[in-house]
């Protein structure tokens, strides 16, 4: 981990923040930017409690979950810590529409510290997923 001006960075170092697209604009735009790169900010809904290998921003039209690469061994690049819940995001990548199964969507709800509750509603839903090359979390106040 390093720092940039007010923000804790991981990954690939993301020196603009001023360029990053709202997390909702992504979202309104999504069929247009589906496979391209993207700098998005928003703010984290949740955050996966087993690795810190996810997170999500919420928009009004559903869930941008942001996810950190893996190696070719298998294990991750790099995580996100677990208390960054609430906190504002700049995360760069590639955006794809992807479709969230049941059992994705339990899986995640386990991961989030939410297991037992009720993903059925989820399934087959459309999310955005951004293959993070970097990430940038604001420091806590």
């Amino acid at each position: 981990m390093s720092t940039v001006a007010g923000f804790d960075a991981y990954g690939t170092a993301i020196a603009d923040t001023a360029s990053a697209l709202a997390a909702e604009a992504v979202a309104a735009q999504a069929a247009t930017l589906n496979g391209q790169s993207v700098k998005l900010a928003g703010t984290l809904r949740n955050v996966c409690q087993m690795a810190g290998c996810w997170a999500t921003i919420e928009t009004p039209s559903g869930n941008i979950r942001i996810t950190v690469p893996k190696n070719a061994d298998g294990t991750y690049a790099w995580t996100l810590p677990k208390d960054i819940v609430g906190r504002r995001v700049v995360a760069e990548g590639k955006l794809k529409e992807a479709t969230l199964t049941a059992d994705h969507a339990a899986h995640m709800a386990r991961e989030s510290g939410s297991a037992g509750a009720d993903t059925t509603a989820l399934k087959d839903a459309p999310e955005l997923h951004l293959e993070a090359t970097g990430v940038l979390v604001a420091k806590a106040e």
